[in-house]
């Protein structure tokens, strides 16, 4: 009797992906494996493997994942000749973007928390920055991976009067006065002179 292999997390994570985005096999053709198949092919206990499996959601993400290759490869082939392979390419390569942005901002709200709970009293200012530039790449990077756009400029926002009441808002000396004293602050955290 063969020893089976640990259901660890690295060996769920290549498991899953195979359930939901499948692989290519020796000849070239796109397989979507059987629990039974993953759990041989990995090593590892069966009924282990679909206990863990009940909790994915596989079957739903893996049609929303064909869904997406399909609007990729159909969006393509307007522009460009681009084949179905890559088409799912860009979809995982989007799907990664977007998971590093979330890991960027889970670990820029941390730094905050940390600035908040008084466990980081140096450099506040400089921090703060980092953290709002940070925050502000993973906004691009999320957005870019789903397809929308990461920048909004005025000729692009849909609501004049939105724009409009936003702008007197940030224009408004208490507002102008309010950003001054938050910078002079910073400042004096960092020990600058004025």
């Amino acid at each position: 009797m063969t020893t089976k292999n640990t259901l660890t997390p690295e060996i769920q994570n290549k498991i899953e992906e195979d359930m939901v985005r499948g692989y290519y096999n020796e000849e070239g053709i796109k397989t979507y494996p059987k629990l039974t198949e993953a759990a041989e092919w990995y090593n590892v206990s069966y009924d282990s493997l679909k206990q863990k499996a009940r909790t994915w959601n596989w079957k739903q993400r893996r049609k929303n994942y064909q869904n997406k290759v399909k609007r990729k490869v159909a969006e393509k082939k307007k522009d460009e000749e681009v084949s179905e392979s890559e088409a799912e390419e860009i979809v995982v390569n989007d799907y990664k973007f977007n998971q590093a942005a979330n890991k960027l901002r889970r670990a820029a709200v941390k730094e905050l928390d940390n600035i908040l709970e008084g466990k980081i009293t140096k450099s506040v200012g400089y921090h703060l920055m980092n953290i709002g530039k940070s925050l502000e790449s993973a906004q691009k990077i999320s957005k870019t991976a789903a397809g929308e756009p990461s920048e909004i400029s005025e000729t692009n926002v849909k609501s004049k009067g939105k724009y409009e009441v936003t702008k007197k808002i940030i224009c408004s000396k208490d507002h102008i006065d309010h950003e001054l004293s938050v910078l002079n602050a910073a400042s004096e955290a960092q020990g600058c002179n004025k």
